[in-house]
């Protein structure tokens, strides 16, 4: 569940100005990572991209406190955030 924070996490969802958010995940195994927003509004997926270190980031137009997501790993895989 996406939450608005007065600090940010290393890993997790930020919310950011402006309605985007801030994806970000350690997954050190995984050659792709995907984050899979699924709200009423809409579901759609969006590719995060390697930051090194196992690190996978990305920043959506859409997430909004609240808001359930997934991750897929590697195109097959889903997982919730950990």
């Amino acid at each position: 569940t996406i939450q608005a924070d007065s600090w940010r996490l290393p890993i997790g969802a930020s919310v950011q100005d402006g309605g985007k958010t801030t994806f970000r995940v350690w997954a050190p195994k995984a050659e792709q990572v995907n984050v899979r927003l699924l709200s009423s509004r809409t579901a759609r997926e969006e590719c995060l991209h390697r930051e090194g270190r196992g690190y996978f980031v990305g920043t959506v137009d859409e997430g909004r406190e609240g808001d359930r997501y997934t991750y897929i790993l590697d195109g097959v895989t889903e997982r919730p955030d950990p």
